[in-house]
């Protein structure tokens, strides 16, 4: 199969209109949320899958009988607005091994599937989330066309108009794309998701553990505009890297949007739980919303910058409902809604559709 944009596909900006939501149902023996600690951060998980309901179709993926019935408990009462699908996972990061949804102007659709190798090798095993990819397009009768690059979706964001951004610790890391240029890694990211230009960006904060993943900083809303996340206190450790980035960004052209961050925390679950790790500060902020049909969903923490940051974005996408949910515990599996999910356009016709309004 040609690469998608030989062919005239894009990768659409996340405001335009989806068909569904894809996620990875969460289980206990994952390395995110193992033993007791997945019932600890079951309720802001649910919790969220259940407000997503609200605004689009949401398709999760299970192993097998077993999550299904745990799904179904935890989401009694919506599940008309839910579609399971037999696909196994190791871990629930669908935006990082889920395959990423092209489009084109006929109604066509297309998969792009990135190769994945756990952020690097980094936690084993994960054989069954790299097939998962693959296996959602298939799952859909959507053709996919299999990248030669090892990647994450979350480490790549796109405006819908010819732009993709990324990090370099990312797509150019040792540990995922050695064999490659960066001329090379260009190439096929702009063959791979139909884009003009590829931007570099850096922005590793403390404790994110995927090299820097944009979406965990930086995000494009409608117009020439980044949103990009900005500690306002030096003694924020993070504070010289994220005014950097942002300051970069502007120096390349991009109008640029602050984006307040929460004061840092560690999480630790309570000691019912059993043993586990304690995350010396989360990747924490709001930067990882999910926009969808009607709604942008952002994570909040219970800090004094939940409200400001909840005006900005709702700022910038003044059609749709910001929508804040706790995202406390769920962060200490070191991602929040961005990352759990991956969207479903619509078929080519999706950019300026009417928006669906709540269920």
């Amino acid at each position: 199969m040609n690469a998608p944009g030989e062919e005239g596909f894009r990768m659409p900006a996340e405001w335009e209109r989806h068909e569904a939501v894809w996620l990875s149902w969460p289980h206990a023996d994952g390395e995110s949320y193992p033993g007791k600690t997945l019932d600890w951060v079951m309720p802001e998980y649910a919790g969220f899958v259940r407000e997503l309901t609200r605004w689009v179709r949401v398709y999760i993926n299970v192993r097998g009988d077993n999550d299904r019935r745990a799904a179904e408990v935890a989401l009694d009462g919506v599940l008309d607005r839910v579609t399971f699908f037999d696909i196994p996972t190791n871990e629930p990061w669908v935006r990082d091994h889920g395959c990423i949804f092209v489009v084109d102007d006929r109604g066509g659709r297309r998969a792009v599937s990135l190769r994945f190798n756990a952020w690097g090798e980094k936690y084993e095993p994960y054989a069954d989330d790299a097939a998962a990819g693959a296996r959602m397009a298939e799952a859909l009768g959507v053709p996919v066309y299999r990248s030669r690059l090892t990647g994450e979706g979350g480490g790549l964001e796109v405006n819908g108009g010819g732009v993709l951004l990324s990090t370099g610790s990312c797509f150019l890391a040792e540990s995922r794309n050695s064999t490659y240029s960066q001329s090379e890694v260009e190439h096929e990211l702009r063959m791979a998701f139909g884009v003009d230009r590829v931007h570099w960006a850096e922005a590793a904060i403390l404790g994110d553990d995927t090299d820097g993943h944009i979406d965990t900083t930086t995000r494009f809303v409608p117009g020439n505009r980044v949103l990009v996340s900005v500690a306002e206190k030096e003694a924020n450790a993070d504070y010289s890297v994220l005014r950097e980035h942002a300051e970069q960004l502007a120096r390349s052209g991009f109008e640029v949007v602050r984006l307040p961050v929460p004061e840092p925390f560690s999480v630790e679950p309570p000691e019912e739980c059993g043993e586990s790790w304690c995350v010396p500060q989360a990747p924490a902020g709001y930067a990882n919303f999910l926009v969808t049909n009607g709604a942008v969903l952002v994570p909040t923490y219970g800090d004094p910058a939940d409200e400001r940051a909840l005006e900005i974005i709702a700022s910038c996408f003044p059609d749709r409902e910001a929508v804040g949910l706790e995202s406390g515990r769920l962060i200490w599996g070191l991602g929040s809604f961005h990352c759990l999910t991956q969207q479903v356009p619509v078929g080519g016709t999706g950019k300026g559709a009417p928006l669906r309004r709540p269920l």
